[in-house]
Formats: C-alpha cells, sequence, structure tokens
C-alpha cells in the first residue's frame, strides 16, 4: 500500500467513527481515574506535580521528611476539596510503598533528587506501573538505556517531563 493511499483509508475510517459517535451510536467507556503516587513531595512533586496528581486519584504519598508529607495533604485538601485524604497512604520509603501498595497503583510521579530518579523509576516499571519522571531523566546514560530497556521489557508507558513547559500557559 502506498503511503497515500494509507492516509486516505485511515482519514476514512476516522471520519467514519467520528460520524457514529457524533450520532451516539457508539458508546465511548467512562474512564477510571488514575490510581497515582507521589514521591518526593518537596518543592516540584509536592507543588506542580502533586496539583496535577489531584486531576486523577492519589492514592499515596512518599518522602522521608514528615513535614512534607503533611504539606502534600494539605495541597490535596485545597486542591480537590473533596479528596479523603485520610485514605492517602503516606510512607517514608518508596520500596515500601511498592511492598505495600504495587497492585493499587496505576502511575508514580517521581520528583526526588536528581541523583536518586533511576531507582525508584526501575522499581516501578519492573512491578507494570507507569512513571512520569521529573528532569533530569537519570544521573548517567547508562541508567537512562537501562530505563528504555525495562519499559519496553515491562510494556509501561513512561514520560520525562520539563513541567514548567507543559503547562497551559507555555501552550
Amino acid at each position: 500500500m502506498k503511503r497515500r493511499d494509507f492516509i486516505k483509508t485511515a482519514a476514512a475510517g476516522i471520519g467514519g467513527l467520528s460520524a457514529l459517535c457524533a450520532r451516539g451510536q457508539v458508546a465511548v467507556p467512562a474512564r477510571k481515574p488514575l490510581r497515582i503516587a507521589v514521591i518526593g513531595c518537596g518543592g516540584q512533586g509536592g507543588r506542580t506535580l502533586l496539583t496535577e496528581a489531584c486531576k486523577e486519584h492519589v492514592v499515596a504519598l512518599v518522602d522521608p521528611d514528615n513535614s512534607r508529607i503533611k504539606a502534600a495533604l494539605e495541597q490535596v485538601r485545597k486542591t480537590a476539596p473533596s479528596a479523603d485524604t485520610s485514605k492517602i497512604k503516606t510512607f517514608a520509603d518508596y520500596r515500601k510503598l511498592f511492598d505495600v501498595m504495587n497492585k493499587e497503583l496505576d502511575a508514580v510521579m517521581i520528583a526526588t533528587p536528581n541523583h536518586h530518579h533511576f531507582s525508584p523509576a526501575l522499581l516501578a516499571m519492573r512491578h507494570g506501573i507507569h512513571v512520569y519522571l521529573e528532569k533530569p531523566l537519570t544521573h548517567t546514560i547508562h541508567e537512562a538505556r537501562q530505563l528504555r530497556d525495562e519499559a519496553k521489557r515491562c510494556g509501561v508507558v513512561t514520560q520525562m517531563g520539563q513541567h514548567g513547559h507543559s503547562n497551559e500557559g507555555c501552550r
């Protein structure tokens, strides 16, 4: 098949589905909110990423500093007043998070210190959990290649974000 023929066929198919959806003949299933854990509740994790995570369903917070956990819970209350913060589990160590909740997580957002992005991301992937990592992706090129290979092997979606350029203001 030629490229032009493929594009024409794909466009026709999409157009047909769009017409059916517009007429209400194709039901679009409701989407459940993602169950997200935020690992690293200071700076970037406690403000920017947590605010975005509240658009889904925050189920866990991880930070070794208890005062940051408390501040993050307060941020959840402000951002999502209907959220029941008493149900959000808290951990001082991300390894405990994965031991206790690996089956209850869809994704993690990681904003730990720069040199410590690799380990929680690798553990999440090995548990089949999708990963959003704040920049920089890893501390070394070798670690970045390991994460790439692990994500492919585990079939998880990953993203490295430079959140300052992925908000509405920049769009």
